[in-house]
């Protein structure tokens, strides 16, 4: 589940995940980044895929890396993604495996919203609070 938040900034929009698994929590989390991007995440047929493998030291990085992943996708590729299998393990640093699966962007199709230029440092939060995991993200806009 994730919610917008308001009065955070012009250039920027936020939003709050809150999920009952971290691998939940990113999946989420990738779902509200296409939709500050796209009104109906229906509208993304799963004509595409792409690996994502990450590694990071920390959670907060995981997922800020994982969403600016998406990002770079968007930009370089035009595709927009609303489906993930996510797998995430901590060892001696937190490893991220996902599948993105989405198409390219088609504004004939895709009721375009925001364009995100990135993911922001400002605010951005990952924590788990008793048996939730919890993220405030922050995107340029």
């Amino acid at each position: 589940m994730y919610e917008f938040l308001e009065d955070v900034s012009i250039a920027e929009v936020a939003f709050r995940v809150v999920a009952k698994s971290i691998e939940e929590l990113f999946k989420d989390s990738a779902l509200a980044l296409t939709n500050v991007q796209i009104r109906n995440l229906e509208s993304i047929e799963n004509r595409e895929k792409r690996e994502i493998e990450i590694k990071e030291e920390n959670i907060e990085f995981l997922l800020f890396s994982f969403l600016q992943q998406l990002v770079i996708l968007k930009d370089s590729e035009r595709l927009l993604f609303n489906k993930f299998e996510i797998n995430i393990e901590k060892n001696d640093k937190w490893k991220l495996k996902a599948v993105a699966f989405g198409e390219e962007i088609n504004p004939n199709k895709h009721d375009l919203l925001a364009d995100v230029k990135g993911i922001s440092l400002h605010k951005f939060e990952v924590k788990k609070v008793e048996n939730s995991w919890i993220a405030t993200i922050v995107v340029d806009i």
